[in-house]
């Protein structure tokens, strides 16, 4: 099923009529997924860019890559992020899947961050990975070296 390009995944919205189970089995919690991957590739994120050509003020859209999300999943999925979270529980039946998709989802977004095709600094806090790139320290600190280590030479 394909959207409109742009952002309107909503539009893809499964519904099971009430039905309290969404997929029968982890196969097709996988075809599901997979389509979801599909839709993001496939419906890029559409960027307005104005730029001057030959004193011309010209406006043109340029396909942007899309991140993969778990919100985005569990939309197209028809399901709640409460609900992943609960089948990604060591004893549920889904989990291998969903930690599959986790992890597919997580490397997306890291590969996409690092070479620049996605904006770094939102990717970064959501993987949290924040604190790897950013220390922030408080207070004095304070080393005080001994005479003997001021005149030792380090190779």
């Amino acid at each position: 099923m394909a959207a409109a390009k742009g952002n309107q995944l909503w539009r893809l919205r499964k519904t099971n009529g009430g039905k309290e189970r969404l997929f029968k089995n982890a196969t097709e919690l996988w075809k599901a997924c997979v389509a979801y991957f599909e839709w993001v590739e496939a419906n890029p994120i559409m960027e307005r860019r104005t730029f001057h050509y030959q004193g011309d003020v010209i406006e043109d859209h340029q396909p942007c890559k899309r991140a993969m999300t778990i919100t985005g999943l569990c939309i197209h999925l028809g399901t709640t992020q409460n609900n992943w979270r609960r089948w990604r529980k060591k004893d549920h039946e889904w989990s291998s899947v969903v930690r599959a998709v986790d992890d597919i989802i997580w490397e997306q977004k890291f590969t996409g961050a690092a070479a620049g095709v996605l904006k770094e600094n939102i990717i970064i806090r959501e993987l949290g990975l924040q604190d790897h790139v950013k220390r922030e320290y408080t207070g004095e600190m304070k080393h005080e070296i001994a005479p003997d280590d001021a005149t030792k030479k380090y190779l």
